[in-house]
């Protein structure tokens, strides 16, 4: 499922959605994932298409993974992250000023995710 169509069915969501007491994700959540994946799209010159799902907390989460190893990253804010690695299970949470510099850092997860998987 490519990226805007999985941002499109995030932006509909109603309260409730999935059967629980869950609220729609704020547009400024959904904007700046959006943002976030244009940056990474730009520095990466492509990327992995990540699962976009929301969650109960009204963020949103990129997922990827393979067998092996897996990275999410939560856009908990604006511009700020909550991501983890496995099977590591290296967790961190980070912000920025600027988009692009949070991007920059969401591109570099993604690229030791990329090196993890094709290594085995």
């Amino acid at each position: 499922m490519n990226l805007q169509k999985q941002f499109d069915e995030i932006r509909a969501l109603k309260d409730n959605w999935g059967g629980y007491v869950a609220k729609p994700i704020p547009e400024e959540i959904i904007d700046a994932g959006e943002k976030i994946m244009v940056e990474v799209v730009m520095i990466l010159g492509g990327l992995p298409e990540p699962r976009i799902v929301p969650t109960a907390d009204s963020t949103i989460q990129f997922e990827w993974d393979d067998d092996r190893v897996g990275l999410e990253i939560e856009v908990t804010g604006p511009l700020s992250i909550h991501y983890v690695q496995t099977p590591s299970y290296k967790e961190a949470r980070y912000s920025a000023k600027r988009i692009g510099t949070l991007a920059l850092r969401v591109a570099n997860l993604i690229q030791v995710f990329e090196n993890q998987s094709n290594a085995g």
